[in-house]
């Protein structure tokens, strides 16, 4: 028979409410397959009719294999894919808990070191390894003279207006000459923040 005169006879066997023919959708003789609306004979009132592409050259049995395996298969990728999305989960936790672990080692690690004294101030280390102390304002320039320089001391001052007042802490315990770099960087510093103050 033709392809027209199959399509013919399975029109009018559905016409004649043919069971067989009923559940034939669409032929597709080209590809050698047939869509066949299948329902399932033991429960017809919650499952919804499914259309099912069939292999004409394939047994019913053969059909139902590749259907299973591809069931099977898809099973098993969504599992693959369920694992590899925990395994991701549980890495993004570890890490997030290390992160949170070691910010709050930082955190204590600020709380626990105190504030020194000269840190209200400016200040930096010479490249002598002296440490250099200058006030911010008029009111810290007089502080640090009158309450925190010592008799070892070097004082710093630039002979020019609203010039910082500045210290070299000297060593008591065995007071030296200070270097000459760290003479010339604490009168730069001293003449560097009054600069900062005019142009800030």
């Amino acid at each position: 028979m033709s392809w027209d005169d199959i399509k013919e006879l399975v029109k009018t066997a559905q016409e004649n409410a043919d069971p067989v023919a009923s559940c034939i959708k669409q032929l597709k003789l080209q590809t050698n397959h047939i869509t066949l609306q299948l329902t399932d004979p033991y429960d017809d009132e919650d499952v919804q009719p499914m259309c099912v592409d069939i292999d004409l050259s394939l047994t019913a049995f053969a059909n139902a294999r590749k259907y299973y395996d591809l069931k099977r298969n898809a099973a098993k990728k969504q599992q693959k894919t369920l694992e590899s999305a925990d395994k991701a989960l549980k890495s993004a936790e570890r890490r997030t808990k290390q992160t949170l672990k070691e910010a709050q080692t930082i955190s204590s690690i600020s709380k626990a070191r105190r504030t020194y004294w000269f840190e209200k101030f400016f200040w930096f280390i010479s490249s002598d390894n002296y440490l250099v102390i200058g006030g911010r304002d008029q009111q810290q320039n007089e502080l640090l003279v009158k309450r925190y320089m010592r008799a070892t001391d070097i004082y710093v001052h630039a002979e020019v207006s609203g010039a910082a007042s500045v210290i070299i802490k000297n060593p008591a315990a065995a007071p030296a000459p200070v270097p000459p770099r760290t003479l010339a960087e604490a009168g730069q510093a001293a003449v560097a923040y009054r600069l900062h103050i005019q142009t800030g």
